[in-house]
């Protein structure tokens, strides 16, 4: 019998009602760790070693997008599915940024059901695409 491997979700939101939410939502299916901010990640990020990290666009600090791009040029991020959950994403830059870091955007509100399809998918593929 092969062991089931537990998935490692990263949710990085300044409110915590989401962090919250997202750890309700996907906590049976995943383990997951969340932070309110991007602010010294890296050391996290590596001993989490999550495989698939959910990101707010708009945070104190660093911005989703700068969080993302840190990510992206660390060995160890580079290949990790990124997801922005925004509401905050019609401008230009906004666009440019998302196409920029391979990350697929969420919309806030979001139906929870589509949430959780999503997170399978992205995962799913990130499998595929290592194997």
């Amino acid at each position: 019998m092969t062991p089931t491997v537990c998935r490692r979700i990263l949710v990085i939101d300044d409110e915590l009602v989401v962090r919250r939410l997202l750890t309700s939502v996907l906590g049976a299916e995943y383990e997951v760790v969340t932070l309110p901010s991007g602010e010294d990640l890296q050391p996290l990020f590596e001993s989490v070693s999550p495989d698939l990290v959910i990101l707010d666009i708009r945070m104190p600090g660093a911005s989703g997008y700068e969080v993302a791009r840190r990510i992206r040029n660390w060995p160890s991020g580079r290949d990790v599915p990124l997801m922005f959950l925004s509401g905050h994403y019609r401008d230009a830059e906004a666009i440019h940024e998302i196409e920029a870091s391979g990350a697929y955007l969420m919309t806030k509100p979001f139906h929870v059901r589509r949430l959780r399809h999503l997170v399978a998918a992205m995962l799913r593929r990130a499998e595929n695409r290592i194997n």
